[in-house]
């Protein structure tokens, strides 16, 4: 996703306002798939060489339910701001600013780490999921096995000489 910036890059006080829509590369790492192109509307001004971008994402994605592995879509709605420094003024010790070169400003960085600053940490699909079975595997939101469910603790199994039946 990129936003041309040739037009206020020089200028300080310039401001632009943009409505893009364009595909942003899947974050693989996270397994999570950018189902239609992201829909990011907003502000850019220049604030004397910094650029300060603000606005909103409409974001559809896919990812995998950490219980059942089935896959689900997910839309989001985010704020992002942030500020983008010349390359010039990179301080080397100094990696997490984001920067510009050029009279293209890419955005899919930013956008990643919105979608990873908004999602829960666990992908649940629903509240309510039941995971797969242990044992065989199955999908228990589409109904129960025919699986042992009654599993003691091996070391709590010493616990169960201390019961007498009467």
């Amino acid at each position: 996703m990129e936003l041309d910036i040739s037009k206020i890059r020089s200028k300080t006080g310039s401001e632009k306002s943009f409505d893009l829509e364009q595909p942003v590369e899947d974050i693989t790492e996270k397994k999570i798939h950018f189902l239609q192109p992201v829909h990011f509307q907003g502000k850019i001004r220049n604030l004397d060489g910094t650029l300060y971008l603000e606005g909103e994402a409409d974001i559809l994605i896919e990812r995998i339910c950490d219980r059942c592995l089935s896959s689900y879509k997910q839309p989001l709605r985010i704020r992002i701001e942030e500020n983008f420094y010349p390359e010039y003024k990179k301080i080397d010790d100094i990696d997490f600013f984001k920067t510009y070169n050029g009279n293209q400003l890419v955005l899919d960085q930013t956008v990643h780490d919105g979608v990873l600053l908004n999602i829960h940490i666990n992908s649940i699909c629903k509240e309510d999921c039941r995971g797969i079975c242990p044992t065989c595997g199955k999908d228990l939101n589409e109904g129960s096995c025919s699986c042992k469910t009654e599993t003691t603790d091996p070391r709590m199994e010493i616990l169960k000489n201390l019961i007498s039946e009467e």
